[in-house]
């Protein structure tokens, strides 16, 4: 719940707050690296960059669990994260930033990686499946967002926005859970590492 606050605005809370987790990481660092290298991974920049300072503090003390957590965490993603919790949590932080914050520069910025992401292509049976049931429509509405970002009008923002809520992005979480376990397993990388 600490980590979660990581970004908070208030910069004397954020302050106490880091320094906070810099000293937990020093007596017990593997109790914080995975919280942290998932905030890393972040699309919101001041919740990642937060999580990067306190992680290159800890590197100090503790570079072997750092590197080895950031292998497992990039190979658990690569495994275990699927398309549709990444566009879930990105759209989170979009809705925050277009209907909250009032920022759609912020807004656009975070869309970016995702669809450079779908652009890249599936790699994995789970991502071809999100690729035929949302690729056409995040499509259209990427092309919504350019001509937002072409012509200035805010109609082509709420075009977008249709289209994100009819494919229902904000609920794909339930429709397509996943077994964790049944995922990691098929990575090399952890297994050479457990085994290690």
């Amino acid at each position: 719940q600490i980590i979660a606050r990581i970004q908070t605005p208030h910069a004397s809370i954020r302050r106490n707050i880091n320094n906070l987790l810099t000293e937990v990481g020093k007596s017990h660092p593997q109790a914080l690296i995975y919280p942290l290298a998932v905030s890393s991974k972040s699309p919101s920049e001041s919740r990642k960059n937060a999580a990067l300072a306190i992680m290159d503090r800890m590197r100090e003390h503790s570079s072997t669990i750092i590197e080895q957590a950031l292998v497992v965490s990039r190979e658990m993603i690569r495994v275990a994260i699927l398309w549709h919790e990444m566009w879930h949590e990105g759209l989170e932080e979009v809705s925050r930033l277009y209907y909250t914050v009032c920022n759609p520069a912020g807004m656009l910025a975070v869309l970016e990686p995702l669809y450079k992401m779908l652009e890249a292509g599936p790699q994995t049976v789970r991502k071809k499946s999100f690729n035929q049931v949302f690729g056409t429509e995040l499509r259209h509405a990427r092309e919504a967002c350019r001509r937002y970002r072409q012509f200035g009008e805010t109609r082509e923002l709420d075009n977008a926005w249709g289209i994100y809520f009819a494919v229902r992005l904000f609920r794909l979480h339930i429709q397509f859970c996943t077994n964790f376990v049944e995922s990691a397993r098929s990575s090399k990388r952890l297994r050479s590492i457990c085994h290690s």
